[in-house]
């Protein structure tokens, strides 16, 4: 039981780590600097619990196949998707290696880290070290005002910034302030449309407000079926 609470606080301390590395990428890599060693880390973590987690179970499991399966298909799109191998692989690794942590405390951290690197980022732009752009919209909207990236360099990558900090608040306050967080998500997609015009963000945002409106008893139904 010892060994057990001391492997899920070694678990959670990187965790911790992880999220001040995707931070501090985020804000380096928007005025410019390099992170090439924040990107190998980002990889290199969640690589290496698998790794570990291997070594002491000493058996092939799902997660270690859905690893492999994850790396071999983003090496294959390398050549048309450099992004996803940049970006979206580390995370979906990351997602893999810490499955293991309590998805509360996991979506607590992710949701400071979020919320910490938007107010950093915007006293950052404040103060001139971030660039914003700003982008008419004429084509997307009709009152004809200009949207702006947060400097991000694309006003849709703005947009889906504040989709995942939704996503965030979702996981974390669904079962406990249903209604509060149903709230909190609906002013941060009204806001992020109209200030990035983002309608992927603001599509992907109402698709999540819906969930919030389906039966519990669905969701009991589908977990008899075994389809959860």
């Amino acid at each position: 039981m010892e060994l057990k609470l001391s492997i899920n606080g070694i678990y959670r301390w990187i965790l911790i780590f992880y999220c001040i590395l995707l931070v501090v990428r985020d804000l380096l890599q928007s005025i410019g600097a390099p992170v090439f060693l924040l990107l190998a880390l980002l990889f290199i973590v969640p690589f290496a619990l698998l790794a570990w987690e291997f070594l002491r179970n000493l058996r092939f499991s799902l997660a270690t196949f859905f690893f492999l399966l994850l790396v071999s298909f983003y090496v294959f799109i390398y050549p048309i998707n450099i992004n996803g191998l940049q970006f979206f692989l580390p995370l979906f690794c990351a997602g893999i290696a810490f499955r293991q942590v309590d998805y509360r405390f996991l979506t607590k951290c992710f949701l400071i880290a979020q919320i910490v690197c938007l107010l950093l980022r915007l006293y950052l732009i404040s103060l001139g070290i971030i660039t914003e752009k700003e982008f008419g919209a004429d084509w997307k909207v009709s009152d004809g005002r200009s949207v702006f990236d947060f400097g991000y360099g694309n006003a849709n990558s703005a947009g889906m910034v504040f989709f995942f900090l939704c996503c965030m608040i979702y996981c974390y306050w669904y079962e406990r302030k249903k209604w509060l967080a149903f709230c909190l998500i609906l002013v941060i997609s009204l806001f992020a449309y109209y200030y990035t015009a983002s309608r992927t963000a603001f599509f992907s945002n109402t698709l999540l407000m819906f969930t919030f409106f389906i039966p519990t008893k669905f969701y009991s139904f589908l977990k008899q079926k075994d389809f959860l």
